[in-house]
């Protein structure tokens, strides 16, 4: 009974000095230190991989990021004080199709031409502000605020297989404008998107190796976002119905305000409530 006794407290005193101990086997400082940088991703979609190679649902991380993920960096001044900053430039396009038949042919069966939809858009956000931190070992607590904006915007636009004349419209009809005349859609674009953010954070991160955590961060913030008139551009018949012409009309704009807690990006304020952090 006395050696296990002997044993135990043995243990707890290795595991209190591995606890205190704020370098690594290789005399590496743990924690970051003035001058350092560091980059800051979302760690959920990496540690939800890990975890399902346990249960063979493992389904390696994909690049939804590039939607909706902000990357963070920060600048240590000195190992208490960090600047942020915050940078996502997201693009990208989906188009649609669908086969229709060739009118202009007489042949059976029909052939078929294609149709289709494109939609592309924009989003980039930045943003900046202040970190500080407490701790003083492995487990680092953190707090501040920090200023960010938005802008974005979306296009679609349409393409028909079967050629454009007065006696052979397009095939995806849209329907009809207010006045009743025949339209078929050619492009449609948002308005421009302009938000500004200004949020407070706290949040803790744990060292699990020299200059590398995994922490979570937790903010309570503002947003209010203005989107200007978009258009709508379509190919119709005239009202004299002797040709075709496009016709473009003017659809309001809106925006937005919102006061709440930000966990896990919502308001589109830009953070993730699971993050690594990679100090250099």
């Amino acid at each position: 009974m006395k050696k296990k006794y002997i044993l135990l407290t043995m243990m707890l005193g290795g595991a209190t000095v591995f606890a205190q101990d704020l370098t690594s086997k290789k005399g590496e400082t743990m924690l970051p230190e003035a001058g350092d940088w560091a980059v800051q991703f979302d760690a959920a979609p990496f540690l939800n991989y890990a975890g399902n190679l346990f249960n063979a649902g493992a389904t390696a991380p994909g690049a939804t990021w590039i939607n909706t993920g902000t990357i963070a960096g920060k600048y240590f001044k000195d190992a208490s004080t960090a600047y942020r900053v915050k940078l996502n430039i997201g693009m990208g396009s989906m188009t649609d199709k669908a086969l229709v038949g060739d009118v202009t042919s007489t042949a059976t069966p029909v052939p078929m031409v294609e149709d289709s939809k494109k939609d592309g858009w924009t989003n980039i956000t930045i943003g900046a502000g202040m970190e500080m931190r407490r701790g003083k070992g492995r487990l680092q607590g953190f707090y501040g605020a920090e200023l960010l904006f938005m802008m974005g915007s979306t296009k679609t636009t349409y393409t028909y297989g079967n050629a454009y004349d007065f006696t052979n419209l397009p095939s995806q009809t849209n329907g009809a404008d207010p006045l009743g005349i025949d339209t078929d859609v050619q492009e449609i674009k948002s308005g421009s998107t302009i938000g500004l953010g200004i949020r407070g954070f706290v949040g803790c991160e744990y060292f699990i190796a020299a200059k590398i955590s995994i922490g979570a961060e937790y903010g309570w913030g503002l947003g209010l976002s203005s989107t200007g008139n978009g258009s709508t551009t379509v190919k119709q018949v005239n009202s004299a119905a002797t040709a075709l012409e496009d016709y473009t009309s003017e659809s309001a704009g809106s925006s937005a305000f919102g006061i709440g807690a930000d966990i896990n990006g919502g308001n589109n304020l830009g953070t993730t409530s699971l993050v690594a952090t990679f100090h250099f």
